[in-house]
């Protein structure tokens, strides 16, 4: 098998792009549980600065009627 400098290019970019993935795919299987699970049970204090947070402001944009 004869390989050139387009193929050895194309093939370690197909490999950098494989081990990109592995280590994302392994950081989410082997990722440890963090404090503050989301959930806001109120067990931990994570739950307690978003039930006091402000929601946003909603802005309608309308048509403008001239006359």
């Amino acid at each position: 098998m004869n390989l050139g400098w387009q193929d050895l290019i194309a093939l370690s970019i197909v490999l950098a792009a494989a081990g990109y993935l592995a280590r994302l795919a392994w950081g989410a299987v082997g990722r440890k549980a963090e404090s503050g699970c989301g959930t806001a049970c109120g067990k931990c204090g994570a739950g307690t600065s978003a039930s006091t947070a402000r929601p946003e402001q909603v802005v309608s944009i309308g048509t403008i009627r001239s006359g």
